[in-house]
């Protein structure tokens, strides 16, 4: 499995920008961007199946995730389902009641919800599902059937395309 991000907090954006929708356009545009340089897939067209986007002419795999300034997808031959989430602070007690949680930390929440996004997106049971700090203020979960991960900062990709 191969992960690239953008930090988007790299990049001078207008605050009255829908962030939203910014980090939508991120996410779309490292999929195109990995389609075609990575994975050499020469018309990487979207369709969706099950509500979920796939490539209409490659059995490449991706998901894509995006919270607070980081904006991520994951790429895999195998069905892969990603999730990242900063962890702001938040009633950690009364999550832990509505998740029947038993007196979640910051860092077992967000482990237990990244992992149930990345689940989800995978939509089947995960082989494997790997959940870690990611930077100080991120958990990010994957899921899905790989046996490793590797993961790129999508700025070093567009300097190098030929990182691999």
């Amino acid at each position: 499995m191969e992960i690239f991000y953008i930090d988007c907090k790299k990049f001078e954006m207008n605050k009255s920008n829908d962030k939203k929708f910014i980090q939508r356009y991120f996410g779309r545009y490292i999929v195109f961007s990995v389609a075609k340089e990575v994975y050499k897939i020469p018309n990487p067209e979207l369709e969706t199946v099950n509500n979920k986007p796939k490539f209409k002419f490659s059995d490449i795999n991706f998901s894509i995730s995006h919270s607070k300034d980081i904006v991520l997808a994951a790429f895999d031959k195998n069905p892969v389902g990603v999730d990242v989430e900063y962890m702001s602070e938040r009633n950690f007690q009364k999550l832990g009641r509505r998740y029947n949680l038993n007196n979640p930390t910051k860092e077992r929440f967000y482990e237990f919800w990244t992992r149930y996004e990345a689940e989800f997106k995978l939509q089947m049971p995960p082989q494997k599902i790997l959940t870690f700090p990611f930077f100080d203020e991120y958990m990010l979960s994957l899921a899905g059937d790989f046996e490793d991960y590797k993961i790129y900062e999508f700025s070093d990709f567009i300097e190098n395309p030929s990182y691999k």
